[in-house]
């Protein structure tokens, strides 16, 4: 919701002075000017006047002018009151001057529109405006009803940006093979300690793998296990995990990466799939999610899962939706899909338009399934991998703000009727990337570059997000 009023500073009451006085029969006046005075604190304009003066605001500011090829007189900045989930804010708000961007740059309008650069949350106690860089995506995703986060390792979840702009994550050490080394020999130590920590900052928590090929651990591969004694195995990994952590976790990823008509012809290999058969397996682990959590939603989480095509060519939206129906055919419900969302990683994922996005997503939720966004990064390495796009331009980073902005945009607009709209990143820091052990040069995917400054794929999301509470009704 948007407010637009006139700052009414607040009083700061000032230390009273101890005065003694001589007690008799008439009490004793005290000068006026020994008296306890008001200060009025500065007005948040005021406050950011100060603000603009800081090195914070300066090189912010320099970052974010030249990443986009701006200059000072290219911009206006205004201030807005604004109040997200009933949180009041002042908004320094930058929009670049449409009649002034080059051919070059209007080839990414969607991206030269306003966007906060700057914000200021008030001190109840003193009255103070306290300015700082870098609005929290988390507000305005609390404002609009949806989840944005992030994954990575232990230092990504220990980050101050972490905390301050995701109120979700998805804990990715919850891993099979980490978590059950040895038969019956649970080591649960890293979520034990990340899932308090990230509840504590008011962050929701989304599994990793319960169920991935990539994932099973050796002594289960090598035991030469019956099938009674597999199934027994996958429902009690199944309930170990989740009795730990229920009530706490209300998201699973209970199935990642399983694609049944490739496991027909023999493109990849599943352990448990070839046992069991690929239906039992998956009856067996969410028949064992629902039962122990008749409340959570249960994902499918899947890559390049957003492209009609050819099953004969291991089309994996035309995969996932079996696995679906086949779940629903069991009385599974409270399902969603995830799409992993890992953009310009090979041929197989290339860059999806709005119209393939928007149709990929219906196709979902006719089927009655919610539909996430949980792994995503856009490869902008100017190596050619694997079919990957190179992108050798110096506009790179121009290209990957509009990618991240028109599939932000279409996931919104396509989802507006489900209870739950999340969208998750793999990792936020550049420097942190799986993509760089992939192989990829200079990859640079994420939202903040290697020093943690924002890119404009940061500014581009946090377009998204303030554009959709602007435009609410």
């Amino acid at each position: 919701m948007l407010v637009f009023s006139a700052c009414v500073p607040s009083q700061q009451i000032t230390p009273a002075l101890t005065v003694t006085a001589t007690l008799t029969s008439t009490p004793t006046k005290i000068p006026v000017s020994l008296l306890p005075t008001t200060t009025p604190a500065p007005s948040a304009e005021q406050a950011f006047q100060e603000f603009k003066k800081s090195r914070v605001y300066q090189d912010a500011l320099q970052n974010y002018l030249n990443y986009f090829w701006l200059k000072p007189e290219n911009i206006q900045v205004q201030m807005q009151a604004m109040t997200l989930a009933d949180q009041e804010y002042r908004f320094a708000v930058v929009t670049p001057d449409q009649s002034q961007l080059t051919e070059a740059q209007r080839k990414y309008a969607d991206i030269y529109g306003p966007a906060p650069l700057f914000y200021a949350v008030q001190d109840k106690t003193t009255g103070v405006w306290n300015w700082d860089k870098e609005p929290p995506l988390r507000a305005f995703a609390k404002e609009l009803g949806i989840k944005v986060g992030a994954l990575g390792d232990r230092a990504t979840y220990q980050e101050a940006d972490m905390k301050k702009q995701f109120n979700i994550a998805i804990v990715s050490f919850i891993n099979w093979q980490i978590n059950e080394p040895r038969p019956r020999s649970l080591d649960m130590t890293d979520p034990d300690q990340i899932i308090p920590q990230l509840l504590s900052n008011e962050q929701e928590v989304i599994s990793g793998h319960l169920i991935t090929e990539g994932e099973y651990p050796g002594w289960l591969k090598e035991g030469n296990y019956s099938q009674i004694e597999l199934e027994e195995i996958v429902r009690k990994h199944v309930d170990d995990v989740m009795t730990r952590y229920k009530g706490r976790v209300n998201y699973w990823i209970v199935l990642n990466e399983f694609h049944p008509y490739d496991l027909a012809h023999g493109w990849y290999n599943d352990y448990l799939a070839e046992r069991l058969g690929w239906e039992k397996l998956i009856n067996i682990a969410f028949d064992e999610a629902r039962k122990n959590d008749p409340d959570a939603v249960l994902i499918v989480n899947d890559f390049c899962n957003y492209f009609y095509g050819d099953i004969n060519n291991g089309n994996k939206l035309t995969q996932d939706v079996e696995v679906i129906r086949a779940l629903q055919q069991q009385g599974m419900s409270n399902l969603a899909i995830g799409m992993q969302m890992h953009i310009n990683q090979g041929q197989d994922h290339m860059i999806p338009n709005s119209d393939q996005l928007s149709r990929a997503i219906k196709t979902y939720r006719d089927l009655g399934v919610e539909v996430y966004i949980t792994e995503m990064d856009v490869n902008i390495s100017p190596q050619s991998r694997n079919g990957s796009v190179p992108f050798r331009d110096n506009d790179r980073y121009l290209q990957q703000a509009e990618i991240y902005y028109q599939i932000l945009g279409t996931y919104l607009a396509n989802t507006e009727e489900q209870k739950n709209r999340i969208i998750v990143s793999w990792d936020f820091r550049d420097a942190r990337s799986w993509e760089v052990a992939l192989g990829f040069e200079d990859p640079a995917p994420l939202l903040f570059d290697d020093q943690g400054n924002p890119k404009p794929a940061y500014y581009a999301y946090l377009r998204v997000l303030y554009s959709a509470v602007v435009n609410s009704p």
